[in-house]
């Protein structure tokens, strides 16, 4: 349903009976809502309401919502505005399904497609991201996921048995260059039973990364959890700054971040690269309690992944 949100005018909205989702396709091709129960997990910033690209031009702020982005953050940070901000073409597929195309990004030298496709009886959303080469050169980008979310809830993940990273997980220390390591004093960081947790407010850094290959992120807040599912891709490269495939970010005040990281994509022209994600938003009454359990939540959500992955969903375009 094509509906106007916050002063954006092309802005879609995807629901079932257990979540509900909104697409602001008149800049960036962005999630904004993704909601269970009146709670909308995803931060958004009212100061934004209707911007558009000649406004991210202008003022050069950092966009809220669930955004899309490409690495590496050196690199993109300085030429991605067209898909970052600019205005995404929207196409309405069967069973409540929407895709959306950007302009084409000579800078980047690609042009993306997405495709949101709601579970019918689920409270999943898959997410289907491709990028195509367009120049007549070869491109190496990754898909690099930025889902600003509220503040107050904890993130999860299982670390990598087989880590090259020395503790496992680290942080980003900024400086000339940027380096990587892990601090055990960090008050914002949990490890336990194979798991990382971080609770934003409390880190002592801001960005936080793993070479997790679980293929899976979470953070409880209010009494839900919100997942990221993806693949690992075991053949190819990661190639972010310092190989992580999964990063956290938090600003301490308002927000904090889940970026899953793809292998790069390395394009001669005309090729393409798809990578897939799964949002879930499940109902947990630990996430939001001190005694949180990183071992419990990962039972239940495996178990409850396991039983919404048995029906699978068909690309509708």
């Amino acid at each position: 349903m094509k509906t106007i949100y916050r002063g954006w005018e092309d802005c879609y909205q995807l629901e079932n009976s257990h979540l509900k989702v909104l697409i602001n396709a008149s800049a960036g091709g962005r999630i904004m809502v993704f909601e269970r129960d009146g709670f909308n997990v995803i931060y958004e910033n009212p100061a934004q309401d209707g911007k558009l690209l000649q406004d991210y031009r202008k003022e050069g702020f950092d966009p809220d919502g669930g955004r899309f982005d490409y690495g590496q953050e050196l690199v993109t940070r300085d030429i991605h505005e067209i898909t970052w901000m600019g205005p995404w073409k929207a196409e309405a597929g069967i069973n409540d399904s929407l895709k959306i195309k950007s302009l084409p990004d000579l800078k980047l030298g690609i042009q993306s497609e997405r495709i949101f496709i709601p579970d019918p009886k689920h409270p999943r959303l898959r997410i289907i991201q491709k990028m195509k080469n367009i120049s007549p050169r070869s491109t190496s980008w990754f898909f690099w996921g930025r889902t600003l979310v509220k503040l107050g809830g904890k993130f999860f993940i299982p670390l990598n048995p087989e880590s090259k990273l020395p503790q496992k997980w680290g942080r980003y220390i900024w400086g000339n260059p940027d380096t990587f390591a892990a601090d055990p004093d960090d008050k914002g960081v949990i490890i336990g039973d194979s798991f990382f947790s971080l609770i934003p407010e409390n880190s002592a850094n801001q960005k936080y990364g793993l070479d997790s290959r679980a293929g899976w992120m979470a953070y409880g807040i209010e009494g839900l959890l919100f997942v990221k599912k993806y693949k690992w891709f075991s053949e190819m490269k990661y190639s972010e700054l310092f190989r992580l495939t999964n990063i956290f970010y938090t600003n301490h005040k308002s927000f904090a971040e889940m970026e899953p990281v793809s292998p790069e994509a390395i394009l001669k022209p005309g090729e393409s690269f798809t990578y897939e994600e799964d949002w879930f938003i499940l109902p947990y009454k630990a996430a939001g309690t001190k005694d949180f359990i990183v071992s419990v939540a990962a039972e239940f959500l495996n178990a409850e992944i396991a039983e919404i992955s048995k029906s699978e969903l068909i690309n509708p375009f």
